[in-house]
C-alpha cells in the first residue's frame, strides 16, 4: 500500500485528465483521475460523496441565504404589490437558482389559483396548472393545500408524490424535482400563494423551509403596511369628500361629542346663527336653546343619539342677535 501511494503521489503533477461521475443507481459520486502508467494509463478513483453533498448542501444554503437577504431588501423598498411580487419571482431564480417560481391570488368566481407573476424555466407550465381552490383531485397540491390552510407545503419527489400525480409528467420535462408552496397572508387572509420549484429532489429541509416560511412572514407583514396604507389613504380621499359635502351644504351641521360639546360647525350653521366656528366649538347646543322647545324634546334627542339612534323634530333655537328660528 504504501507503494501505490507513492506512485499515485508521483503522479499527481502529470494528471491528464480529472472528471467527477454520478452512479445514476446509487447516487454516489465518484473523482477520477487519469495518470500516465508505463504500461499506458492508470486511474486513480475516490468515493467523493459526502465531500460533494456537503459542498451541495454549502452551496445550496448560500443560494437560499442570497434569495432571502434580496427578499428583505426588496421588502425594504417596495411601494406596491405589483412591484414586490414580480421581483420576488426573478429574485428566486437569479438568487435563489430556483428554477421556476410563480405568484398565484384566488379567482372566485372559478375557484382557481390563478398565475399574476412568473419567472424561470416556464416552458409552457401555466397552461397546465390549473390547481383548485377547493379539497379536490387539482386542489390537494402543494399549491392548494397552502392556500386553504395557510401555511407551508412542500413534496420533495414530485414524480412520487400522488398528490402531484397530475402535473408530475410536466414537471419531469422541465427538470422540476421539488416543491414548495408559501402563503401570503394580508388581513388574516391568504391572498397570495408564492410556488418554487427545483431541481433536486429532497431539496426542502427543515432548516430551509423554516427560513423560507419566515420570508414569506415577511411578505405578509410588508403587504399589510401597504394594504392598511391604501385603507388610510382611501379613508382620507372619502373623509375629504365628505368634509367638502357637508362644508357645501346648506343645511346646517353640528357635530358634538357624547357631552355635547361642539367639535365642529359648518359655513351653513354660521351664516344661520351668527355664530363664527371659533365662537360655536366648545360651547354647547345650549347657546341655542329657547324656552319654546320643550324639555323633553331636548332630553329624547340626547337620549337617542347618545344610543346610537336616529332622531327627528323640530326646534325653536336662538341666533346670535337674539333673533329666533324653527329647524
Amino acid at each position: 500500500k504504501i507503494n501505490e501511494n507513492l506512485i499515485i503521489e508521483s503522479f499527481t503533477k502529470q494528471v491528464i485528465k480529472a472528471f467527477s461521475l454520478l452512479n445514476q443507481q446509487t447516487g454516489r459520486y465518484y473523482l477520477i483521475n487519469i495518470f500516465p502508467s508505463l504500461n499506458g494509463l492508470s486511474l486513480h478513483i475516490k468515493d467523493v460523496s459526502l465531500i460533494k453533498k456537503a459542498d451541495d448542501e454549502i452551496h445550496k444554503s448560500k443560494r437560499v441565504y442570497e434569495f432571502i437577504s434580496r427578499t428583505n431588501d426588496l421588502i425594504l423598498h417596495a411601494k406596491s404589490t405589483e412591484e414586490l411580487f414580480a421581483e420576488i419571482c426573478n429574485i428566486a431564480v437569479r438568487s435563489g437558482n430556483f428554477l421556476f417560481a410563480w405568484i398565484g391570488e384566488p379567482d372566485l368566481a372559478t375557484h382557481t389559483i390563478q398565475p399574476i407573476k412568473w419567472a424561470g424555466k416556464e416552458d409552457g407550465f401555466i397552461s397546465v396548472l390549473n390547481i383548485s381552490t377547493d379539497n379536490i383531485l387539482n386542489g390537494k397540491c402543494p399549491t392548494g393545500r397552502a392556500f386553504r390552510e395557510g401555511n407551508y407545503c412542500c413534496s420533495n419527489d414530485i414524480i412520487n408524490d400522488p398528490t402531484m400525480f397530475i402535473w408530475s409528467e410536466a414537471a419531469l420535462k422541465r427538470g422540476y424535482l421539488s416543491v414548495i408552496a408559501l402563503p401570503v397572508i394580508v388581513d388574516k387572509k391568504v391572498t397570495n400563494v408564492i410556488t418554487l420549484y427545483a431541481p433536486q429532489k429532497f431539496f426542502f429541509t427543515e432548516e430551509e423551509v423554516k427560513l423560507l416560511a419566515r420570508v414569506t412572514d415577511n411578505i405578509s407583514y410588508a403587504l399589510n403596511n401597504i394594504y392598511i396604507d391604501k385603507m388610510r389613504r382611501d379613508a382620507e380621499k372619502q373623509l375629504q369628500k365628505v368634509t367638502q359635502a357637508i362644508e357645501q351644504s346648506s343645511a346646517s351641521v353640528v357635530i358634538t361629542d357624547l357631552k355635547g360639546v361642539i367639535e365642529y360647525v359648518n359655513p351653513a350653521f354660521t351664516k344661520l346663527t351668527g355664530y363664527s366656528s371659533a365662537e360655536a366649538i366648545g360651547q354647547n347646543p345650549s347657546i341655542l336653546k329657547t324656552e319654546y322647545t320643550p324639555l323633553p324634546t331636548h332630553e329624547q334627542l340626547w337620549y337617542n343619539l347618545t344610543h346610537f339612534k336616529e332622531w327627528e323634530g323640530t326646534f325653536c333655537n336662538r341666533k346670535k342677535n337674539g333673533d329666533i328660528y324653527w329647524e
